[in-house]
């Protein structure tokens, strides 16, 4: 039985699924199926919406037994890796940042809006890259797949790597400097300024209607 896993799209070709993966780094789409008709296949998360099937559907139990001989697997470590306080995936809102904020510094205001809004915080691969950020926080192809009610780019240009990672979000409001980023054209909200000067008037806006 053949399994293929983490698969960003699915479709129906001939009889057969289609699958859509990403490989090498996010540098390359590949689509896949099985040459035996039947196999198992994983979703990332949140790259789809979930709907009501057409007709209901039907479980076929299949039994197999384990192969024999296989060599026992000896756990050599354990290594825990710090991260952000709930996953990132599940957050309703997310203040991400991106090369534009400069610097590790430049995550500051990224993270004070989150905690105003009670969000979480997200980045793009060339802020983690740079090491300003955590890899547990980088959304995109080769990070996580998130779906938030509220998604909020400051210096993120949007490449097509980082937008896989997010277009499904509810609403997309992005700050950059660039009034030709690649991101002002999936946006919901797009606002051409400094991400610094915008975010802390923002921040100001926010604390004063919280009281």
């Amino acid at each position: 039985l053949g399994v293929l896993v983490n698969a960003t799209g699915v479709s129906w070709v001939d009889g057969g699924p289609a699958v859509e993966m990403s490989i090498f780094g996010g540098k390359l789409q590949t689509t896949s199926g099985f040459t035996s008709g039947r196999g198992i296949i994983t979703i990332r998360p949140n790259v789809t919406t979930a709907s009501p099937a057409e007709t209901a559907g039907k479980v076929e139990s299949r039994s197999s037994a384990p192969a024999a001989g296989l060599p026992g697997v000896r756990v050599l470590d354990r290594v825990s890796e710090a991260g952000a306080a709930a996953p990132i995936e599940e957050a309703k809102i997310i203040i991400a940042g991106g090369r534009g904020v400069g610097g590790p510094d430049g995550f500051r205001i990224v993270g004070d809006l989150a905690e105003a809004l009670g969000g979480a915080v997200g980045a793009s691969r060339a802020a983690v890259d740079s090491g300003w950020i955590p890899y547990s926080q980088q959304i995109g192809q080769t990070g996580k797949i998130v779906k938030p009610e509220l998604y909020l780019a400051l210096g993120i240009s949007g490449a097509i790597q980082h937008k896989v990672g997010m277009r499904t979000s509810g609403a997309i409001v992005a700050v950059n400097r660039d009034a030709d980023a690649p991101i002002a054209d999936f946006a919901d909200l797009f606002i051409v300024g400094d991400i610094f000067e915008v975010g802390t008037a923002l921040l100001d806006l926010i604390r004063a209607r919280s009281g």
